[in-house]
């Protein structure tokens, strides 16, 4: 039961949901504004269409950087993995890869929509996915650089052994 409380805690308690929500929101608040948008963004045909690939590769880039924070290779003593709080950081980055597959799928989807006569749903879904892509890409990059960190941390500050009298 912990364990789903803490799944549904880190998929709507999260940056990438309040990015899809924000795209939800201005749809259903400004549907005359996303469809201007729609119209804006289906004048620039070069653009949308390497932009539609944009989620896809920060998905491979999300991919890569999970197995790094993981298991880090400055961590040869296995501390991370034995660590009490392991699975909550595995299942924050597993939901994280989900947001990552959802906005690379809905990218895609959004190349193949007409945008020449756009709907108004289209331009939050792929703004919203744009955006959502790179902050998912952003936790990731953070996550990484803080495990990093501690691992540094501790590699300069070594544990006293036991021998020895506590430093006065």
């Amino acid at each position: 039961m912990k364990r789903l409380i803490r799944l549904v805690g880190v998929t709507f308690i999260s940056p990438e949901f309040m990015v899809m929500l924000l795209a939800f929101l201005a749809l259903s608040n400004f549907p005359d504004a996303c469809l201007f948008l729609g119209k804006q963004i289906g004048k620039q045909a070069d653009l949308l269409k390497y932009l539609c690939f944009l989620p896809a590769g920060l998905l491979v880039y999300n991919v890569k950087t999970a197995r790094v924070i993981l298991f880090p290779s400055s961590d040869t003593k296995k501390i991370l993995q034995s660590w009490d709080r392991y699975d909550c950081l595995k299942m924050a980055l597993f939901v994280g890869l989900v947001y990552s597959i959802l906005f690379a799928f809905l990218a895609l989807l959004c190349f193949s929509f007409d945008w020449r006569t756009p709907a108004s749903f289209q331009a939050p879904l792929f703004l919203g996915t744009i955006a959502g892509a790179f902050v998912d890409s952003a936790s990731f990059y953070a996550a990484d650089l803080k495990v990093e960190e501690i691992f540094r941390r501790e590699a300069n500050n070594p544990p006293p052994i036991k021998n020895d009298p506590p430093a006065t």
